[in-house]
């Protein structure tokens, strides 16, 4: 798996977002955090649109790693998806999360 998780940090480092998508659908939820947690340092709305998708993810850690990249780059857009998100959620460390990127996603307006 460390050989997945350094190409993960390679692509998001090179800003490459189409390479990162395939590995948020993964069975492995470490390694689909991993890949959410790298789009949050691409500024495009190709990134944003993944993370998008990976908000509802079974598994509370991917949530987390989305909440922490949406928290970096999400735009007024996202506000919709986090706040139904945070309706419907129900870990405490995602919910923080999520309350922390509505605020950064407001103080860019």
């Amino acid at each position: 798996m460390g050989g997945k998780l350094e190409k993960i940090r390679h692509y998001g480092e090179k800003g490459k977002w189409e390479k990162l998508e395939s590995f948020t659908k993964s069975n492995d939820a470490e390694i689909r955090a991993a890949a959410y947690e790298a789009l949050g340092g691409i500024r495009k709305d190709e990134s944003n649109n993944i993370l998008v998708a990976g908000i509802a993810d079974p598994d509370a850690r991917v949530r987390l790693a989305v909440a922490h990249s949406l928290a970096k780059i999400g735009t007024d857009h996202n506000e919709e998806q986090i706040k139904h998100q945070l309706a419907n959620e129900s870990d405490a460390g995602v919910q923080n999360a999520l309350r922390e990127a509505m605020v950064a996603v407001r103080s860019r307006r």
